[in-house]
């Protein structure tokens, strides 16, 4: 711990002229160090978790404050001998900065794996609480890189961090009275809320500055997965609900974000506790539209079970599937009716 903590200040120190060699190595190999320790042994690190989030925030966001590439000259740009370039240059250019982020985030990720509970006292850290940030967190990481690789290893922390948070998500209640003390499930409302609104403008407009959507949809999943609707009193699901058809209805959209975007819809409809508002407010009411033909969800699956099938269809085949029979168990006759047929196909 104390040799990182003595890189991570030499970091510091060192980030105008950005990551030199030899500091780059040392980093990048304590921290494969520490993930190998921390997957083989995580009790030895469990009262040494928050200084070790605290040093590895030191790695993600001093980026943000200090160091930028468009201050750099050509005279300091240097490519080191991994092929990385502090230069700056179009997001196809992988620096050290870059490579050093993506090790810091497979080794949070790999601490929240191990050590579930021990970032929650920390995760106003890396999720954003309020549409105005206070202090960096992933979001901002996110609007800073421009690295595809960088970008989809934000988004992939992002969704390990909401898939092992089902106590702190469980949490969320904005239905009481906020006095001059904020309370905790009111802050982590809040917390929901805003990586609701986030994760959807990320996708509509389609892409909004990133690679692929695929990895904001896992996102999407993960927090749809643990997010306790009936406390809060944002209309969350009709929000979601417009957005997963708006991507769904997007033409020429890969196979994969089709099938993504039903998985969505899936995880939410095995939910017990919201199934049933889910489909009056998607089917009954039809707040889930479809493209300009506003086509309806379950026309949408029952189509896609008909298509030929092909190996791209494949994918769409089985997303469409898991809707619809999640849907059987809400509204069996509006959908076994019709089960025959589409087991035939």
């Amino acid at each position: 711990m104390s040799l990182l903590r003595q890189s991570v200040t030499n970091l510091q120190a060192k980030s105008s002229r950005g990551i030199a060699p030899g500091l780059y190595r040392m980093l990048t190999a304590l921290l494969h160090a520490i993930r190998a320790c921390v997957a083989e042994d995580k009790r030895t690190f469990t009262n040494h978790v928050r200084p070790l989030l605290n040093q590895l925030d030191v790695c993600l966001y001093y980026r943000l404050h200090g160091y930028s590439p468009s201050t750099r000259t050509s005279s300091e740009s240097e490519v080191t001998e991994y092929g990385f370039s502090d230069a700056p240059g179009p997001a196809s250019h992988f620096t050290r900065w870059d490579s050093l982020t993506v090790q810091t985030l497979r080794t949070l990720q790999c601490i929240v794996r191990h050590c579930p509970r021990a970032w929650h006292v920390e995760w106003d850290h890396y999720l954003p609480e309020t549409t105005v940030d206070a202090q960096p967190n992933l979001f901002s990481l996110l609007r800073a890189v421009q690295h595809p690789d960088v970008q989809r290893q934000v988004l992939l922390t992002l969704t390990t961090l909401l898939e092992h948070a089902p106590a702190l998500l469980s949490l969320a209640d904005d239905r009481v009275t906020v006095t001059s003390f904020t309370p905790l499930s009111v802050r982590v409302a809040q917390m929901v809320n805003e990586l609701h609104r986030r994760l959807t403008q990320l996708l509509v407009p389609h892409g909004a500055q990133l690679h692929h959507p695929v990895p904001v949809l896992g996102c999407l999943r993960a927090l749809a997965s643990w997010t306790p609707y009936g406390k809060l009193q944002q209309p969350l699901l009709t929000n979601l609900g417009n957005t997963l058809g708006l991507e769904l209805g997007l033409s020429g959209e890969p196979p994969n974000v089709t099938a993504e975007c039903l998985a969505v819809v899936a995880t939410l409809l095995s939910r017990e506790d919201i199934r049933e508002t889910v489909w009056e407010l998607w089917v009954t009411n039809g707040e889930f539209c479809i493209g300009e033909k506003c086509s309806s969800l379950l026309s949408f699956c029952q189509s896609l079970v008909f298509q030929p099938p092909t190996p791209d269809v494949e994918q769409l085949r089985v997303g469409a599937f898991q809707v619809l029979i999640r849907a059987a168990w809400i509204y069996p006759s509006r959908v076994l009716d019709q089960l025959p047929e589409l087991l035939s196909h």
